[in-house]
């Protein structure tokens, strides 16, 4: 239980303010996210809308107090006692993207994910996760009577290749090599769409001939997608990588339909025949042999899809 005080204090024409007092003092006062500070506080009273607060402390029950707009332009303190939260513990499980990463509670390491806390007490907790090639990961955990017993926590990583990758990509973004990278780690972090998108970043400049460099490793990685000749997901997953992939390429082939690129018609065909359709796959095969007759890598790829 708990409950507060209120009283109006005489205004010197100045805009009126609340002081918010606690009994302990020193409680956090917070409003949705945001730290406003420490109890003793003054605040502006709202002229139109009320304010949400939440008044926590270590070893309390959380309040919820909700300051009213008035017209009355007078000066006011509300103190809320607080009460003991009694003897409740919490129990936290952690799972993270990639699993495996280390986690420290309050500055002590507990373990690896996935694990399980149990025995937390109420009070604000900081948690950090590390992981090899992944930036680290800080939270704050709040745990009130107004939090259940048993609450589940999933983080995920970012990875500094990805950053690394991006910052590359800003510095010089005329070099192919880049983007066959970026889109490379990407997929292995699950990233389809936002892999694929940049894969097609990267070849809308080397199809339009301001690419710096060769773009053969870009095409790599596509050809490395379609063929899955790393592992990056069930056999769902390659799928969906495949038909974002064809889209990509009809999209290319569209924008440039007499493309010089030998790589984007062979990728195309390769991509449409793995998801059977045949037709297309032939198509584009057909016009690029009569674009490149008798290439020696057409003929190999005639002879291994039977075109």
């Amino acid at each position: 239980m708990f409950f507060f005080s209120c009283l109006l204090l005489g205004g010197c024409g100045k805009s009126p303010r609340i002081l918010i007092e606690s009994n302990p003092s020193a409680a956090a006062l917070w409003e949705e996210d945001e730290l406003l500070g420490y109890t003793p506080l003054s605040l502006p009273l709202p002229e139109n809308n009320a304010r949400s607060l939440i008044i926590r402390q270590l070893g309390c029950q959380e309040v919820k107090l909700i300051v009213e707009a008035t017209l009355k332009k007078q000066d006011q303190q509300i103190l809320v006692k607080l009460s003991p939260l009694g003897d409740i513990t919490f129990c936290l499980t952690c799972t993270s993207t990639p699993p495996g990463a280390d986690f420290f509670l309050n500055g002590e390491f507990k373990g690896r994910t996935p694990l399980e806390i149990s025995g937390l007490t109420a009070g604000e907790h900081e948690f950090i996760l590390r992981h090899k090639d992944r930036q680290e990961v800080r939270k704050t955990l709040f745990l009130s009577n107004q939090s259940p017993e048993t609450s589940s926590l999933h983080i995920e990583l970012p990875s500094q290749l990805v950053a690394f990758y991006r910052q590359q990509i800003e510095t010089e973004p005329k070099v192919l090599q880049h983007y066959a990278d970026l889109g490379h780690q990407l997929i292995l972090d699950g990233q389809l769409s936002a892999a694929i998108a940049t894969f097609k970043t990267g070849l809308l400049i080397s199809l339009s001939g301001q690419g710096a460099g060769e773009d053969h490793r870009l095409w790599s990685e596509v050809d490395r997608v379609i063929t899955k000749q790393y592992d990056y997901g069930s056999d769902e997953v390659v799928l969906q990588a495949n038909r974002e992939l064809l889209n990509m390429l009809r999209e290319l082939k569209k924008e440039f339909p007499v493309s010089d690129s030998i790589f984007l018609y062979m990728n195309y065909a390769a991509c449409a025949d793995q998801l059977n359709f045949r037709q297309e796959a032939q198509n584009i095969f057909d016009e690029a042999w009569s674009k490149w007759p008798e290439n020696r890598l057409l003929k190999q790829m005639k002879k291994r899809f039977r075109f």
